[in-house]
């Protein structure tokens, strides 16, 4: 129903009376299975805990930090970032 648009999306004062109804929405056929496709969420702020820092925003991440830190930072519009140390560009070892 989803797919082809028509979902109740607001009701009338009576409650049985449709007022609006969803648009369809884009469907992909993968293996012979239909699936719905939506556009994913960002997030306005991400909060994630580096190991070290330099000034240019560069980070590393240590231990449990490497799982999904990296992720988290380039998935938000702004990413605030904990670290334990700053130090100067350049100082960070690029490997």
């Amino acid at each position: 129903m989803v797919e082809f648009g028509g979902f109740p999306m607001k009701m009338g004062t009576d409650g049985k009376t449709v007022v609006k109804t969803a648009e369809g929405r884009e469907v992909a056929n993968y293996g012979g299975k239909n699936y719905l496709l939506e556009t994913a969420l960002k997030g306005d702020f991400g909060f994630i805990k580096a190991w070290k820092a330099d000034t240019s925003g560069n980070l590393i991440y240590r231990r449990t930090a490497r799982n999904f830190n990296s992720d988290i930072a380039p998935a938000a519009k702004f990413t605030i970032a904990e670290v334990e140390e700053i130090v100067e560009e350049g100082e960070l070892d690029p490997d």
